[in-house]
């Protein structure tokens, strides 16, 4: 080995001596701040939710005569992914699947006895059940305070009925559209409790010879994690 050579090896020797000690320097430092902050949340990573939403008043949109008194529910399962993160807040979409809706209340009329020889037409309330698909959604979350994250959002999908809601004269199929409100609150580890509510409406958008619809306001519970 020539002597003109040594100084470049000592050279080479000591960066990546010094490269090391920074690399160990940057971990330290990662693991610290982890550490000091173990509710940290990992902003690029994607977010599975499930959630139910229910109510026990759904009036018929065009027939206010109609009760109101029903059971509405749904259940979703959703996943999250991010548009965009600002300052300020976020834009997430969340396409989601209903694998149970359930209503009560839905009306039919039944001929029935009403006297020896006679029949009488009356209203039967009847229950259905279905699943349903929410392709459009667009969430909008503000920028974190401690625990806490305040979320928007618009839904737009359909659900499948096993009968026809909210009458014997709707329709299976029936479409679906809702706003609302959710606060996220962390719980640590990458999993946050989310209360809410939301305004939802389903009717069949003129698909069926005649367009009753159902509006109602509905309370949220819903469980996230990464």
């Amino acid at each position: 080995m020539s002597i003109a050579r040594c100084p470049i090896l000592i050279a080479s020797f000591l960066l990546i001596l010094a490269t090391e000690c920074l690399a160990q320097q940057d971990l330290v430092a990662a693991q610290q701040i982890e550490a000091a902050n173990p509710d940290r949340e990992d902003e690029d990573a994607t977010t599975l939710a499930v959630w139910v939403a229910g109510a026990t008043r759904a009036p018929v949109s065009d027939d206010h005569a109609w009760p109101d008194e029903r059971v509405l529910m749904l259940v979703g399962v959703e996943r999250r992914f991010k548009l965009f993160e600002g300052a300020l807040a976020s834009i997430t979409t969340a396409p989601a699947i209903l694998p149970a809706v359930y209503t009560t209340g839905n009306r039919r009329k039944e001929l029935q006895p009403c006297g020896v020889f006679e029949v009488c037409e009356v209203g039967v309330r009847y229950s259905s059940f279905g699943v349903g698909l929410i392709p459009l959604s667009i969430r909008v979350e503000s920028s974190r305070a401690g625990r806490l994250r305040l979320v928007g959002y618009l839904d737009g999908g359909g659900v499948l009925s096993t009968t026809r809601i909210p009458a014997e004269w709707g329709t299976h199929f029936n479409f679906l559209a809702q706003i609302g409100a959710d606060i996220r609150f962390s719980l640590g580890n990458g999993l946050w409790i989310e209360p809410g509510f939301r305004h939802l409406h389903m009717s069949n958008g003129g698909t069926g010879a005649l367009n009753p619809g159902l509006d109602t306001s509905l309370f949220v519970l819903g469980m996230a994690w990464r």
